[in-house]
């Protein structure tokens, strides 16, 4: 009975160990990062988590599509010492990545894997207009 309680108790903190999001890195402004899915990047006091792919209607590899197609991604995005907000932001055209301003800083997507398994992205700051 205890050897059993005691694997049970093994295989849950596995569990729990192997679901843990990886830790955040940290990042250098106006340099593109690419994050795993429940990954975080720190940019000083600004942070930015890939939650996960929204949509992806994208053209499968190695077939031929009228239209490309496009990705959606949710990502929560603020500074450290607030709770994030989620947004999501949908890459149709590699030549317009979306972008989103929070916080004053700038977040733009630069691509996604076809898995969905990896976000490319840069943080800028932005300069407030007067």
């Amino acid at each position: 009975m205890h050897r059993a309680l005691g694997l049970s108790c093994l295989l849950a903190s596995s569990v729990v160990l192997a679901s843990s999001p990886p830790a955040p890195v940290a990042a250098t402004l106006e340099t593109p990062v690419t994050l795993v899915l429940g990954g975080a990047a720190t940019f000083g006091q600004f942070i930015v988590i890939y939650q996960r792919v929204v949509n992806d209607s994208r053209c499968p590899e190695n077939a031929r599509c009228i239209w490309a197609g496009s990705v959606k991604v949710r990502l929560s995005v603020g500074t450290v010492t607030a709770t994030p907000r989620e947004l999501d932001l949908e890459l149709m055209r590699p030549d317009r990545p979306p972008s989103v301003e929070q916080d004053g800083y700038r977040v733009t997507v630069l691509g996604v894997s076809r898995s969905g398994e990896q976000l490319t992205l840069k943080v800028a700051r932005v300069t407030p207009t007067k």
